[in-house]
C-alpha cells in the first residue's frame, strides 16, 4: 500500500480547485515564463485568470473580516466594564483597520461599541538616533492603537474588518482589554 497523497484520492496540488464564488470546470497549469513559474486557470467562458497575483480582484477591493472568540479575561462568572482596546499592529505598508465590539458573545439585547477607522503606517523612513545620517527605508513597524470600545458584560468580542484593492498584507498582533470589575454574576 502506497502512502502517497494521490494513492488517498487527493488531485495533485497543481489541480486543486479555487474557491472563488463560481465554478471552474478547466483545471489549472503551471509554466515557466521569463523564467519564473506561474500558474493559470480557465473557466467554462473562455477567459483565463492568473493565481497569486496582484492585492485585488481586477481592481475590486478584497473585503476581509476577523471576529474574534469572546474575550473574558479568566473570569467568566464576573460582569466587567469595558474601558478600551489596545490592538498592535505590524504590517508593511499604510493600512486601514475598521474595528467594532460587542458584548456577552455578541448579545442583541447589548449594544455595540460604535465602530472605528484606524489607519496605520507600517512604513517609512525610521532614524537611528545613535548614528546619524543613517535611515532604514521600508522597514516593518509594530503600532499600537487605542480603540475606545466602551460597554459592560462578562465578555467583549472584538471584530476587525479591511476593504482594499492596494494595501499590503498586515498583521494583527496582540489585543488587550482594559476593564475594571463591575459585579459578581448570580444565577
Amino acid at each position: 500500500m502506497s502512502t502517497s497523497p494521490n494513492s488517498r484520492n487527493f488531485p495533485p496540488p497543481s489541480s486543486m480547485p479555487p474557491a472563488i464564488g463560481w465554478p471552474m470546470p478547466i483545471s489549472s497549469g503551471n509554466c515557466t515564463l521569463s523564467g519564473v513559474t506561474r500558474t493559470f486557470y480557465g473557466d467554462a467562458d473562455g477567459y483565463v485568470y492568473e493565481a497569486d497575483i496582484g492585492r485585488s480582484f481586477d481592481g475590486d477591493a478584497i473585503d476581509g473580516i476577523l471576529r474574534l472568540h469572546g474575550l473574558n479575561q479568566k473570569m467568566p462568572g464576573i460582569d466587567k466594564t469595558y474601558r478600551f482596546l489596545s490592538v498592535e499592529t505590524l504590517g508593511k505598508g499604510a493600512f486601514t483597520l475598521y474595528s467594532r465590539a460587542e458584548f456577552n458573545d455578541g448579545d442583541p439585547a447589548m449594544d455595540p461599541s460604535q465602530q472605528y477607522a484606524t489607519t496605520s503606517y507600517g512604513s517609512g523612513a525610521l532614524w537611528d538616533v545613535d548614528l546619524w545620517d543613517l535611515s532604514f527605508w521600508d522597514t516593518r513597524r509594530q503600532d499600537s492603537q487605542r480603540l475606545d470600545h466602551q460597554g459592560y458584560g462578562f465578555n467583549v468580542v472584538p471584530i476587525f474588518g479591511t476593504s482594499s484593492a492596494e494595501e499590503l498584507p498586515h498583521t494583527i498582533k496582540t489585543v488587550t482589554t482594559f476593564f475594571s470589575v463591575r459585579k459578581v454574576r448570580t444565577a
